[in-house]
């Protein structure tokens, strides 16, 4: 199992030029070389069986020559006995014309005649007795012609071949036999005209496995064994000698491998064989296989060049694209790949140049909004410090406004008390002209004083206005400000989107482009992380800010209220330093005209009323105004908080676009 693994991860690791070589090399090898084993294998059984055929019909041709050959033989002898009558083995009668018959025939070496006990004679009237031989036990059993195996001839101490006639007398029985002895070289001549391919040969056993002929005269008359010495040459000849035909095939002593045919003579235990060598029945086979390794060679080389051309055409581009997204997931966006033809590399050339184009005007758009953003957050941190800055001032001021309106507050109560006294001076002063006139001077210095008081008291109101107006417009300018930061972070926002949006398509491009787009995901989750977290950030902004401008809004309303109710003090007061010029006027006329101060007690009296209730109600302005002083202190620490706020949100964008730029310069355009 791990073997499989590791070829698998072998290929996998291969280069697409090896895999297109090795598939097509495949893809043109194997079902030629299926096809070629095929043919060769079918020219075998072809070539064999024509071999089979031509051996089996030289065999039937020579064995029907032999056996017509004999039966000739026989037919001779048997009309020999027949037409001169014999019935008994009788010398003087049958001698003579078995030595016209010797003469005539050629090919029998002699003539014999034998009696019913194995004596007799030959032609040359030679006693010779054949008693103990197979073939004449064999012809007095079954009174037929028989065709003996070689023995070596008693008289001659040669090999022949004898065969024998039967002769039988009136009532049938076995009176003797004519024997014609025949000489192996007769059966060397008939087996020497076969010839099969350039050096097959035909020759003849015995029943037993002896050698009647064969083109090595020395095995003639001898056993195989005594040739045959390989254990499969032993075996072959086993079963050619027990068996009536077939065909083996073995190693001979030459170590030469022989295909041998054989086939049982009629009439006899012999064998008819044909020796072929291998190598020459399938010669043309074998030339057919050299031709065939040489054209299978060839094809491999012209396909291995083919193979070799055609992946250097279809790898060389793929590996262009490679290096090209290499560079590209490194951060080079300048380079471009060419464009070369208008096939499927063409059309992947040309949509990787789109996306590495569209990727460069992302990365331009990132580049100038980040520039925008960051100038932007540049501003908006300035501006949260002036906002700042302007918000502690207007504290400051604030809290000196509500120090005033406590010491304005304090005045008026010693305004009131002073009233007071002074109307029950006026009282006192119906009572008794003369305390009045004495206390005179002295209520002219009291009411200089408060003259001075109530001068000052309007001036602080005038200061106190002038800065709750300032306030007024520099918070509504803050609310103003804050508008606009929202709609930059609305931008941010939008930003971030796009990022991430861009982000996601450029990551789903990078998994389309599969191994070669690895580096440009890793970069566009990276981008997306980053258009994250700025999202997230510019969500808190947005909080941030919402928070700021509702604060402000509360605040530009309240200073509104502030400036209307100081208003309202201001005339208020102006209607009391009003009054307290009537007064001084009238306490300078009293000083003038004492005289007069008992007629106009009454008058006095009911105006020191309505100056003390004045000034009650100024008391009550001044509690308000005190009160309202807090509340805006109050409103300008918070605003003030709320700008530091925004001031270190500005800071941390900033910081954030800092980040994103360093990010985005890996890109080169």
């Amino acid at each position: 199992m791990s073997t499989g693994n590791t070829t698998f991860r072998g290929l996998r690791k291969m280069s697409i030029r090896k895999k297109y070589g090795i598939g097509i090399l495949l893809l043109t090898l194997v079902p030629l070389l299926a096809s070629t084993l095929f043919f060769i294998s079918y020219f075998t059984k072809v070539t064999r069986a024509d071999n089979d055929k031509v051996v089996s019909e030289i065999l039937e041709m020579n064995k029907s020559r032999l056996d017509e050959w004999m039966q000739s033989k026989i037919s001779v002898m048997q009309s020999f006995i027949k037409q001169n009558g014999f019935r008994a083995a009788e010398p003087a009668k049958i001698i003579p014309l078995l030595k016209v018959l010797d003469q005539s025939d050629e090919q029998i070496t002699t003539f014999n005649l034998i009696d019913a006990n194995g004596d007799g004679v030959d032609t040359a009237n030679v006693a010779i007795n054949i008693a103990d031989r197979d073939h004449f036990k064999q012809t007095k059993e079954t009174k037929q012609p028989v065709i003996a195996d070689m023995l070596i001839s008693k008289k001659t101490n040669k090999y022949v071949l004898p065969i024998d006639v039967p002769i039988l007398n009136d009532s049938g029985a076995f009176a003797g036999l004519v024997s014609a002895s025949l000489s192996p070289d007769i059966l060397t001549s008939l087996t020497t005209s076969i010839k099969v391919a350039d050096t097959g040969y035909g020759y003849i056993v015995s029943g037993a496995g002896d050698y009647y002929t064969h083109p090595d005269q020395a095995r003639i008359g001898k056993s195989y064994a005594e040739y045959e010495t390989t254990d499969s040459a032993k075996k072959a000849f086993q079963t050619i000698v027990g068996s009536d035909s077939g065909s083996v095939t073995y190693i001979n002593d030459d170590k030469r491998e022989v295909i041998t045919t054989y086939i049982t003579i009629p009439n006899t235990s012999w064998k008819l064989i044909v020796t072929v060598p291998t190598s020459e029945v399938y010669a043309s086979v074998t030339e057919v296989q050299r031709l065939a390794g040489l054209f299978v060679l060839l094809i491999m080389i012209v396909v291995a060049v083919i193979s070799v051309l055609v992946t250097r055409s279809i790898s060389r581009p793929v590996e262009t694209v490679s290096g090209f997204m290499q560079q590209v997931a490194a951060g080079d966006l300048s380079s471009r790949l060419p464009v070369r033809s208008g096939d499927e590399i063409g059309r992947l050339c040309m949509s990787i140049n789109a996306m590495v184009e569209s990727t460069a005007e992302i990365v331009r758009g990132m580049n100038a909004t980040i520039e925008q953003v960051a100038a932007a957050s540049e501003e908006l941190r300035q501006s949260a410090e002036q906002s700042s800055q302007a918000a502690e001032q207007i504290a400051a001021a604030i809290e000196e406004v509500a120090t005033g309106s406590e010491s304005q507050l304090q005045g008026a109560e010693q305004s009131a008390r002073a009233m007071e006294e002074t109307s029950s001076g006026v009282k006192r002063i119906a009572e008794s002209s003369g305390i009045v006139a004495d206390q005179t001077s002295s209520v002219t210095a009291e009411v200089e004083s408060g003259y001075i008081d109530i001068q000052q008291a309007i001036e602080q109101m005038n200061v106190i206005a002038g800065v709750a107006s300032e306030s007024s417009a520099v918070m509504e300018e803050l609310y103003s400000y804050s508008d606009q930061i929202g709609d930059i972070v609305d931008v941010i926002s939008n930003l971030a989107n796009q990022t991430s949006l861009l982000s996601l398509n450029a990551s789903i491009e990078a998994a389309r482009a599969g191994e070669q787009g690895r580096g440009f995901a890793v970069v566009a989750s990276e981008v997306k992380k980053l258009a994250e977290q700025t999202s997230q950030s510019v969500t808190g902004i947005a909080e941030l800010i919402q928070r700021i401008q509702r604060s402000a809004g509360e605040a530009v309303g309240s200073m509104r209220s502030n400036v209307a109710e100081i208003g309202q003090g201001i005339d208020k007061m102006r209607q009391v330093g009003q009054s307290f010029t009537a007064i001084r006027s009238s306490v300078r006329d009293v000083s003038a005209q004492i005289q007069e101060v008992s007629a106009t007690t009454e008058e006095i009296s009911a105006g020191s009323e309505q100056i003390t209730a004045s000034i009650v109600e100024m008391v009550g302005i001044s509690k308000q105004a005190a009160e309202h002083s807090q509340s805006v202190a109050a409103s300008a620490e918070e605003q003030s908080a709320i700008m530091e706020g925004i001031a270190a949100s500005a800071k941390s964008l900033d910081k954030l676009m800092n980040e994103l730029k360093e990010l985005i310069r890996v890109f080169k355009l």
